[in-house]
């Protein structure tokens, strides 16, 4: 279920504002690796990566409408929702900014460190949906 409170359509100056907005959001990624990784691994992984800087370059995916530039973002946290075989879901909070599936797969190298670095293996998103929009406001 969904409630939703004051809709209507925005203004320019509300979508500029939306554009700007440097909150952290939260996100649940789901994942397949190949070959299969051990939630052990997978849980050891992560905190290792909490607290390093991330190097992103302009994602492949993206780069031919943006400004190939490095930018430096921070993973706030992390945690291992469940393992199941190849697939795995984990709940990511980062700072604003971050390209969370390139932090996952690691772009071919355009982002570092990756989840896909650290394990060893690859890492394919299939699903990415955001969870909260941390506001401070």
């Amino acid at each position: 279920m969904v409630e939703v409170d004051g809709l209507g359509p925005a203004r320019g100056a509300d979508v500029v504002g939306l554009k700007e907005d440097r909150a952290a959001k939260t996100y649940r990624v789901l994942f397949r690796t190949v070959p299969p990784v051990e939630e052990a691994k997978l849980k050891g992984a992560l905190p290792v990566l909490v607290p390093e800087p991330i190097a992103q370059q302009t994602p492949e995916r993206v780069v031919h409408r943006r400004a190939d530039t490095t930018r430096h973002r921070r993973i706030l946290a992390a945690e291992v929702v469940r393992v199941d075989g190849d697939r795995a879901e984990i709940r990511v909070t980062a700072e604003a900014g971050t390209y969370i599936k390139e932090w996952v797969h690691g772009d071919r190298g355009r982002t570092s460190p990756s989840l896909a670095e650290r394990l060893g293996v690859a890492c394919e998103v299939i699903e990415l949906d955001v969870l909260d929009v941390l506001d401070d406001r």
